[in-house]
């Protein structure tokens, strides 16, 4: 016989994402995700969430594939979500890139004196403010890779002395890559090309 929590919670809550994803297969493919959504109160998380990002103009198509990339987002408290949402549209997201949910995603899950902590190693590392908040636009995942990981990517790609900083926010992704596997034995191929005088430019 069910116990009561699993009649009073997990069963409306299959039947509501059922509803919400129009397919038994989609509700399986989101708890191997994330089971937490069987353990929360949707109507207080997930509906009111999806409504907000909704009111913002954004298709259900796009918000259904922004819940299986972020889907601990959508289960924070909806005045929290609301306020990642105002800072990622404040900062000049498109609404319309990947990149929204996880920007919705890094405000929504972080605290503020942890952003206050990256933003000032930021600093320190030679980013301004605007440097970072264009980092944030084209590149959110950044911000969550490790001040010491940064540091190395840009003491490398700096003493090459074909890239600075401007170069680098240019193209943030640089700042997750590995330096063993991806950087290092890129820079080798362009020194050798390089060196042979077939780089223009």
């Amino acid at each position: 016989m069910l116990r009561s929590s699993t009649k009073n919670r997990i069963i409306p809550s299959l039947s509501k994402l059922k509803d919400f994803l129009e397919s038994g297969h989609e509700v399986a493919r989101l708890l191997k995700r994330s089971a937490w959504f069987l353990t929360t109160d949707l109507d207080e998380s997930l509906m009111l969430n999806v409504e907000i990002l909704k009111s913002c103009g954004i298709p259900m198509e796009r918000i259904q594939h922004f819940l299986y990339i972020r889907p601990r987002c959508f289960l924070v408290k909806p005045h929290i979500m609301r306020k990642s949402v105002d800072k990622a549209i404040e900062i000049g997201a498109s609404k319309a890139s990947i990149n929204f949910i996880f920007l919705v995603d890094l405000f929504a899950l972080k605290s503020k004196k942890m952003w206050e902590v990256k933003w000032q190693s930021l600093r320190n590392l030679g980013f301004s403010d605007n440097d970072m908040h264009v980092i944030l636009r084209k590149q959110p995942t950044v911000f969550a890779v490790s001040g010491n990981k940064i540091k190395n990517v840009i003491d490398l790609l700096v003493a090459t002395s074909k890239y600075n900083m401007s170069s680098i926010v240019t193209c943030p992704s640089v700042l997750g890559c590995s330096i063993e596997k991806r950087l290092e034995p890129r820079l080798q191929i362009l020194r050798l090309v390089d060196s042979r005088n077939l780089i223009a430019k």
